[in-house]
C-alpha cells in the first residue's frame, strides 16, 4: 500500500491510519506502509476471540489524537475466509466464522488496520466451534422469539388506530402466526445452558423476565440486532478510537 506525504508532512493512505499516530506502522524502502509488528488476537480460554478486548488491544497502538473517518463496514474476527469456507457454507467451520457474536462494525480504516498488525486468530479445535455455533443458535432463536413477543402488541396499537378491520385482521394474524411469552419460556426450557460463556444460564434468563431476558439476548445474538453497532461503537468510544 502505497502512500502520501500531506501539508503538514505527515504520511497518509486513506486506506490506514497515519504512520505517526501509530506504534506498529511505518514506511518501507519501497515506499509502502508495513507493519513493525503483529500482535496476536486475543481469545478467551477456549481460543475464541473477544471482541472488546480487540478493540482495546488495537486502541493502546494508536495516538490519542487519531480521528478514524466515519464510514464503517462488519470486520469478521475469524478470518482468512478460505481456511473456513473450504469445508462448505453449511460446515461448523463455516457457521462459526459467520457467527454474529464474533463480528463488530467498526471504522473501516481500524478494520484495515486490524488486518494489517494483528495476526489471524487460530482455528480452535472442532468442538470448540461445534458449541460455540450451538450457543449461537440458541441465543439467537430466543432473541427473535422474545421480539415477536414484544413487538406484537406494539403493532396491533398501531393498527388499532387504522381501522376496525384492519386490526380484526391483524389481531388474527398475531393469534395464529406469532409466538407468544409461554412458547419463549417452553423453548427456553428445552435448551441447553452454554458452555462457552455465549449462551446464558437458563435460570438467569428466566428470573430476568422475557423483556429484560430479551434486551440481554439481542446484545449476546449481535448482528440480529441493532444492539451489537451500539455496543461496538460505544466501545470504539471507550477506547478513544
Amino acid at each position: 500500500m502505497r502512500v502520501a506525504i500531506d501539508a503538514a508532512g505527515e504520511v497518509v493512505s486513506r486506506h490506514l491510519p497515519p504512520v505517526e499516530q501509530s506504534l506498529l506502522l511505518t514506511v518501507a524502502n519501497n515506499g509502502r506502509v508495513k507493519a513493525i509488528e503483529k500482535l496476536d488476537t486475543p481469545v478467551d480460554e477456549y481460543g475464541v476471540p473477544d471482541p472488546y478486548e480487540y478493540l482495546g488491544r488495537l486502541a493502546v497502538t494508536l495516538d490519542d489524537t487519531y480521528e478514524p473517518p466515519k464510514p464503517t463496514n462488519v470486520h469478521h474476527l475469524i478470518h482468512p475466509r478460505a481456511d473456513y469456507a473450504r469445508h462448505g457454507r453449511d460446515s461448523v467451520q463455516y457457521r462459526y466464522r459467520e457467527s454474529p457474536s464474533l463480528m463488530l462494525e467498526i471504522p473501516i480504516q481500524i478494520h484495515n488496520y486490524g488486518h494489517w498488525v494483528m495476526l489471524p486468530p487460530k482455528m480452535p479445535p472442532f468442538e470448540v466451534m461445534e458449541q460455540r455455533v450451538k450457543e449461537q443458535e440458541q441465543v439467537d432463536r430466543l432473541f427473535r422469539i422474545g421480539r415477536a413477543v414484544i413487538a406484537a402488541p406494539r403493532w396491533l396499537d398501531e393498527m388499532h388506530g387504522r381501522g376496525a378491520q384492519l386490526y380484526r385482521t391483524a389481531e388474527t394474524y398475531v393469534s395464529r402466526h406469532e409466538p407468544t411469552e409461554a412458547q419463549f419460556f417452553d423453548e427456553l426450557d428445552k435448551m441447553d445452558d452454554g458452555v462457552l460463556g455465549l449462551m446464558p444460564n437458563r435460570q438467569d434468563l428466566a428470573d430476568m423476565g422475557l423483556p429484560a431476558a430479551t434486551r440481554y439476548l439481542g446484545v449476546l445474538a449481535g448482528a440480529n440486532s441493532l444492539t451489537l453497532r451500539r455496543e461496538a461503537r460505544a466501545s470504539i468510544r471507550r477506547y478513544g478510537l
